[in-house]
């Protein structure tokens, strides 16, 4: 598996986060498609993040 505890803020500040669009971004973004993960279960989090970015067979 990854590891998303350094991937994942990796991933966002490099290619995500310029402070000139920061606000552009976050007013554009649409947070209901946000999904809840339960707390306790990083596994299922981890199982998300690696279909998203295809790392899931």
């Amino acid at each position: 598996h990854v590891n998303y505890g350094i991937f994942l803020p990796c991933y966002l500040i490099f290619f995500f986060f310029c402070f000139s669009t920061l606000p552009g971004l976050l007013q554009s973004m649409d947070l209901s498609t946000l999904k809840c993960f339960p707390p306790g279960q990083p596994e299922k989090f981890s199982a998300f993040l690696d279909k998203v970015v295809g790392l899931q067979k």
